[in-house]
């Protein structure tokens, strides 16, 4: 299986431009929504700009959420959806 991995945080609309550019190279997307560690806690932990509503609607999105950690802990959850010979794209 092809994954599309990407790491988001009220990214909309390039979350939107980053989906529609792997959407049919990819058997399915796995985004990790989240704040990050160092950001400040303004807007909640999980994205409040229409970013999980419109991954929501994407067919072969897998939404995972991962919240107060960095970059490197939100991509290793990705890596826990997958499976050994699998093809990970970031």
């Amino acid at each position: 299986m092809i994954y599309g991995c990407v790491i988001t945080y009220n990214d909309m609309p390039l979350i939107k431009d980053t989906v529609e550019s792997i959407a049919g190279k990819v058997d399915r997307i796995i985004a990790v929504d989240g704040r990050y560690r160092d950001f400040p806690d303004t807007n909640g932990d999980y994205s409040t700009d229409g970013t999980l509503e419109y991954l929501a609607t994407i067919n072969n999105v897998q939404l995972v959420f991962e919240s107060g950690v960095d970059e490197v802990a939100k991509r290793n959850r990705y890596l826990e959806q997958v499976h050994d010979g699998d093809i990970v794209l970031n």
